[in-house]
């Protein structure tokens, strides 16, 4: 063989290489995008698998994690969706963004719980968030205030020593203390 026939062997076994790796990952990003359009039309079973799919080719994929997360919480599989949430952030720990929509979503599903009269399922929802974000102040304010209404003096007291402990100087923490202090009414 010569050279030339050599180099041109190499170049095909590259270009033959190439397609190989581009098929495969166009494979994981196309359930990955499957997965997030599903997601976005509110096909979440769809979407959970797509996420699935992905995942076993790209188990270090924290996005991935957490999309399927959302997809969890949407479909009301709070356990499946905490565990997924919590495996996305130990994947990138550094990741405010994640946190961010965590929270938002799960306070969007509490939102409707409470509009809807379901508090108890709101209460599971906020300490389930509590298990991801235990310093998320914003959590502990509204678990005070559901306790409070529910007329549990022990647990809004520790979730409020909680938020104090957090920020003191939280408006919202203020307001609470000052509610305590004139007598649990």
């Amino acid at each position: 063989m010569t050279g030339m026939q050599i180099r041109k062997g190499i170049e095909f076994a590259t270009v033959v290489l190439c397609i190989v790796l581009a098929g495969c990952a166009g494979t994981v990003s196309q359930n990955y995008q499957l997965g997030v359009d599903a997601l976005d039309k509110g096909n979440y079973d769809e979407a959970i698998e797509n996420f699935n799919a992905h995942l076993k080719n790209k188990s270090k994929d924290a996005d991935a994690y957490l999309k399927r997360g959302l997809a969890f919480l949407k479909k009301g599989s709070l356990e499946e969706a905490i565990a997924s949430f919590k495996k996305s952030i130990a994947l990138n720990q550094n990741n405010s963004e994640s946190l961010s929509m965590i929270k938002k979503s799960i306070m969007e599903e509490v939102n409707v719980f409470l509009s809807e009269g379901k508090n108890d399922v709101a209460m599971r929802y906020l300490t389930a968030h509590l298990t991801i974000n235990p310093d998320d102040v914003d959590t502990h304010i509204i678990l005070t205030r559901e306790f409070i209404k529910m007329g549990s003096r022990n647990n809004a007291l520790m979730s409020l020593n909680k938020a104090v402990s957090l920020d003191p100087k939280n408006p919202e923490v203020i307001e609470l203390l000052d509610y305590f202090s004139g007598g649990f009414h």
